[in-house]
């Protein structure tokens, strides 16, 4: 019995050196990962319980965004190819409801209430508000230019749509939606969120590698940051005070402190990162690389990695649901 217990420590001793000195087991992280797989039409859901993919569901054409009610009940899926989107319900791990949108629709913003989902459509030279409570159409916004993404403050009082082809970001009233003041960002704008203060709107510069924090009180950019070549997503923490930005070309996530809009550090993880979320304690983030074809978990504050899930599988954009 001696000789099993000295053999059994040092085959744990050799799993903590060759995992980098720490052993986590599947259980110390809970809730449910949804990833785009544009290539087969579907959303995958990861259980981060269980290390592994459980459902496929099958979506629209070519699923281009994802996003959630901050209740975690609802999933959204924008499908730029069939011009629609995929309601799914979280408990029951289904499609409950499909919206049809614009002509080519490229990404969505849910408001911080979760009221209402702004839907940006490229073809068809508008934008849409969805009311989440039945996911009925509010109000469809025509104007004179192709947009690339839009979003509204907290208070409803600014709104910002992008137009990616002239690398302007368009301010609008909130009530009336008339388009007012025109401000130039970096190359081809798209994604925007909001700090929950409705002082800024946070513009991601796809091309230009930066972002453009626009002050919306004074109508102009207040800073421009530089990310990392080519971002396609980026996420607030929980409280606002923190945005992460992913450069797949890179391999990073860059932190920048919203206090000082400086970049705070940079996580290197030396692996194509597309899509990320935060935990809704900060702990976390969480994020997927189609070159790894995996999921990583990612402590925020020191970040180290703290697990690395294999799926084989390339994912794009994602969304954590507890």
């Amino acid at each position: 019995m001696k000789s099993l217990a000295v053999i059994g420590f040092f085959l744990i001793l050799t799993v903590l050196l060759f995992s980098g000195g720490t052993a986590f087991s599947q259980s110390e992280f809970s809730g449910t990962i949804y990833m785009l797989n544009p290539s087969n039409n579907e959303v995958l859901v990861f259980d981060l319980s269980k290390g592994s993919v459980t459902d496929a569901i099958k979506t629209g054409k070519k699923p281009v965004d994802i996003c959630k009610t901050p209740d975690g009940k609802k999933v959204y899926v924008l499908n730029n190819e069939s011009d629609d989107i995929y309601v799914i319900d979280t408990k029951g791990k289904k499609v409950t409801k499909k919206v049809g949108v614009g002509n080519g629709p490229v990404n969505m913003y849910m408001t911080s209430d979760g009221r209402y989902l702004y839907v940006t459509n490229f073809d068809s030279y508008n934008f849409m508000t969805i009311y989440t409570r039945d996911d009925r159409l509010s109000a469809n916004v025509r104007i004179e230019f192709r947009p690339s993404g839009t979003a509204m403050s907290p208070d409803r009082k600014y709104g910002l749509i992008n137009d990616g082809q002239r690398n302007e970001s368009i301010l609008f009233d909130g009530i009336t939606n008339d388009m007012q003041d025109v401000i130039q960002v970096g190359a081809s704008p798209a994604k925007i969120l909001m700090t929950p203060d409705s002082r800024y709107g946070i513009v991601l510069n796809t091309m230009s590698g930066t972002v453009s924090v626009v002050d919306l009180w004074l109508k102009r950019v207040h800073e421009t940051i530089p990310v990392g070549k080519e971002p396609k997503d980026m996420k607030l923490s929980p409280d606002g005070s923190l945005l992460y930005v992913p450069s797949p070309v890179a391999g990073s996530i860059s932190v920048i402190n919203l206090t000082n809009f400086k970049v705070a550090k940079t996580i290197e993880l030396n692996a194509v990162i597309n899509g990320i979320d935060i935990s809704p304690d900060g702990r976390y983030i969480y994020a997927v690389s189609p070159s790894a074809e995996s999921v990583f978990v990612i402590e925020a504050d020191s970040g180290k990695i703290k697990s690395q899930f294999y799926i084989g599988l390339i994912p794009t954009l994602i969304c954590y649901v507890p």
